[in-house]
């Protein structure tokens, strides 16, 4: 994003670092101070944030086995204790995990060292959810852990790799995904009610742009259009012959959200204005003021102090760590009446909220992952996000989720003895908000709003009090709401829809170059529309492209798509990893291999890139799962698909596929499936691929590594030519190294493919458009024999590193 101007606020951060480079200390201007302390390996073993160091909480503390991984923490809710290797297949793998809160978890593995079976204890009672995968890695079965009755989700692959169906163990099918276009978004699913929705996308950005919801007499229709940055400006909607209400968006040079207007009777127009330092300091609401926040609380000046609502004015308060403990309405410079305390754990998520209607409690698992909320709303026991047992005045509803991707779930109910009860189907808008929920027969139980920072609303954009369907509690961008207690839960953060903002800070800047990135309570970027925060702690950019250049940030014409052809497209083969990681983590599976065609009509393809955390899974082992075993020959080393590189090896290319049309949406594809892939699960690249004896290995230009050389930054050369405010920061963002010899090759296939465009010279960047740069360098890259892996970690870094610094 293109820097905000300078504000007017102080507010460097400190960094002090120990005579081995290690971080010792850290002074933020919103959370305070932090202190580390490490052992002789350089590990962490103590953590100490700014209410320890004030001596009003204490530190975190790490005790550590002899190959470094964590076996007890202690903090100021007591101690976490982590068991490692269990079983055969577990070595290296978490095993077990006992929290403060007596939350035990545990994995058992297959022989193949995939999760089949974790469980989760709470209070006794033991929730296992059992998984099964096929014989390509891809996750086939999840056993749900429902008390009374068996309950199972069946995943089907087509002969591409595809995921295709969604059924349960009965047969009945839950989702059919029919089409997908060239990228691999999904433009055709039906739903078991007996309805269909297609989706639309620009074929040019990989934007949606429609998702229509056939079923019965009437057809239901949402547009959305965007301005030449990217930014979606109208959302329309077309119910039969009604029309609305429309609404419309307008952004300020920073590409933060400045007015939201509703159009029809009833209408509504909101008008957001920003400080200096990008906090969201007043909304206007049809042109009169409704509220005005100053912010600067304890010196912290992302930190809301006072909002002036009309004749009320309310106080926000907060501990050292910068985390908002209080909100208090004043009267005559004094606290008239406590709305809102909370109370935090160490990771910063709420041990207690406490408001008008009581005191709601949490309790977290040894990773810090929420398992269960009690309160006057009642009980509420969560088990991987795929699970619920909500318990409400004496009410048991056990609640299986099944997720598939683009805004479409479907929630199972069964009562206590283990009957269903019945199945909401929902589908999202186009920032993955849930907009329709449909019952098993098709008929529409509600229509939801929300107000574009995530405050639920009626059709007319006016704030309703209430969630109007109770059983859904799937809301702003695929999140849970805390509807009793205003707030949203991101997993990794609470946000709070009316102050528009999160409650505690960002542990880390998403963009030092902007102040709205360096804002650590705004969320988004202030632009709600343009990007999401899956985990709580990263805001992603919704439309992430296809294309690693000339994507919707630049100010220029996009590219047009590539012909479509029925020439299959070739995939690489990636490592199959499992959706459940050995602690529960919410990783993805990695694609299976698969050839599918180009057209945009690939009938029965669906994205084998992961499932989206589709329905996985297998029954439970009989069984208990076997006691740990410590002290073993430690970590397993990672399985990868064996080749002459050392690290990995795709399968060659059709015959005759070389740097063309084909070979470059073969690589828009390969994009577009493995971006998030190969960062979080890939091999170690780094140094080690070096080490290895390989001839190239992925590093920050900074770095040095002896005998390698840069690669050269035509990518980054380009983007200085072509996007609007693209500042280049070479040496921050990742680059391939190579041998010299393959360096050599690299620079000789460079000059003939300039020759034999008819360009003179290699500074002549503004006549090459983007799908000639992106052949360009798969031209230096097949020169070289750079491994597909190495390829997709570049592009996908790289594009990430353009998205950072775009103008928006």
């Amino acid at each position: 994003m293109e820097p905000h101007p300078t504000h007017s606020f102080h507010a460097s951060t400190l960094f002090e670092y120990d005579k081995l480079g290690r971080r010792t200390l850290i002074q933020d201007p919103d959370s305070g101070v932090r202190f580390n302390g490490y052992n002789g390996f350089g590990d962490v073993t103590a953590d100490y944030d700014a209410s320890a160091l004030q001596g009003v909480g204490q530190g975190t503390f790490y005790a550590r086995d002899e190959l470094g991984r964590v076996f007890r923490k202690e903090d100021a809710s007591g101690f976490s204790y982590y068991v490692w290797d269990g079983g055969e297949s577990g070595t290296g793998k978490p095993y077990a995990s006992l929290s403060p809160d007596g939350i035990l978890t545990r994995t058992r593995y297959d022989s193949a060292g995939r999760p089949s079976c974790r469980s989760v204890r709470v209070d006794g009672t033991d929730y296992a959810t059992g998984y099964q995968y096929t014989e390509a890695g891809q996750i086939e079965r999840v056993r749900y852990p429902v008390r009374g009755t068996t309950f199972e989700t069946v995943s089907t692959y087509n002969a591409y790799g595809y995921l295709s169906k969604v059924a349960d163990n009965a047969g009945a099918t839950l989702f059919t995904l029919q089409s997908r276009n060239a990228y691999d978004q999904l433009t055709m699913v039906s739903g078991g009610y007996g309805g269909t929705v297609f989706h639309g996308f620009d074929p040019a950005t990989g934007r949606q742009v429609s998702t229509t919801d056939n079923f019965g007499a009437v057809s239901d229709s949402h547009g959305f259009g965007y301005n030449s940055r990217g930014l979606l400006t109208t959302r329309t909607f077309f119910s039969g012959s009604t029309n609305g209400p429309n609404q419309t968006f307008d952004y300020d040079e920073a590409g933060r959200l400045t007015k939201w207007q509703v159009s029809g009777a009833g209408g509504r127009t909101e008008d957001y204005a920003y400080d200096g330092a990008s906090n969201l300091a007043t909304v206007k609401v049809n042109g009169v003021t409704t509220s005005s926040d100053t912010f600067g609380a304890d010196g912290r000046p992302h930190a809301a102090e006072f909002r002036t609502q009309g004749s009320t004015t309310l106080r926000y308060s907060y501990d050292p760590n910068g985390r908002q403990v209080a909100v208090d309405r004043m009267a005559g410079g004094a606290v008239a009446a406590n709305l809102r305390s909370v109370t935090y754990r160490s990771f910063d998520l709420p041990a207690s909220v406490t408001d008008a209607g009581g005191t709601t409690t949490f309790r977290y698992d040894a990773r810090g992952r929420r398992v269960q909320k009690s309160g006057p709303a009642g009980v509420t026991t969560t088990v991987d996000d795929l699970f619920e047992v909500r318990v409400t005045a004496g009410v048991v509803d056990q609640v299986a989720h099944i997720p598939v991707e683009n805004g479409h779930s479907a929630q199972i109910h069964f009562d206590q003895f283990g009957m269903r009860q019945g199945t909401e189907y929902l589908s999202g808008d186009s920032v993955g908000s849930t907009s329709v929920v449909r019952n098993q027969s098709g008929a529409i139980v509600s229509r939801t709003y929300f107000a574009p920072f995530g405050d639920r609303v009626d059709a007319s954009g006016a704030p309703i009090a209430n969630n109007p369907v109770p059983a859904v509690r799937k809301g702003f961008t695929g999140h849970d709401h805390d509807d009793e207690l205003g707030l949203i839960n991101m997993k990794g953060r609470i946000f709070d829809p009316k102050q528009r903002r999160f409650l505690t800070v960002d542990p880390a800047q998403q963009d030092e170059a902007s102040a709205e990135g360096t804002n650590a309570y705004a969320y988004a970027f202030q632009s709600p529309l343009a990007f999401t925060d899956p985990s709580g702690f990263e805001s992603d950019r919704i439309d992430y492209p296809p294309f690693p250049v000339g994507f919707a940030g630049a100010n220029a014409a996009s590219p047009a798509p590539a012909a479509a052809s029925s020439t299959p497209v070739h995939h690489p083969t990636p490592t199959p990893t499992p959706v459940p990681t050995g602690d529960g983590g919410g990783s993805q599976p990695a694609a299976a291999p698969v050839t599918g065609p180009t057209s945009g009509v690939s009938v029965g393809s669906a994205d084998a890139s992961g499932s989206k955390g589709v329905s996985v899974g297998g029954p439970p082992p009989a069984e208990p799962v076997p006691a740990p075993t410590n002290g073993g020959p430690g970590l397993a080393p990672p399985s990868w698909p064996s080749g002459s590189d050392g690290v990995s090896a795709p399968p060659p290319p059709p015959s005759g596929d070389g740097p063309s049309a084909r070979r470059f949406l073969w690589r828009v594809v390969a994009i577009g499936v493995f971006a998030g892939v190969t960062a979080a699960g890939g091999p170690p690249i780094v140094v080690a691929a070096a080490e290895a004896g390989v001839d190239y290995a992925i590093a920050r230009y900074s770095d040095k590594i002896a005998d390698y050389v840069n690669h050269h930054g035509v990518l980054d050369a380009w983007a200085k030519n072509h996007i609007d405010g693209y500042v280049s920061r070479a040496k921050k963002h990742i680059t391939i190294r190579l041998k010299y010899a393959l360096h050599e090759k690299t620079k000789e296939a460079f000059w003939e493919w300039m020759r034999s465009k008819g360009y003179k010279n290699d500074g002549n960047w503004s006549a090459v458009g983007p799908r000639e740069i992106l052949e360009l360098s798969e031209s230096m890259f097949d020169a070289a024999g750079v491994p597909e892996d190495a390829r997709r970690r570049y592009y996908s870094e790289f594009t990430k590193y353009i998205y950072s610094l775009v103008s928006e």
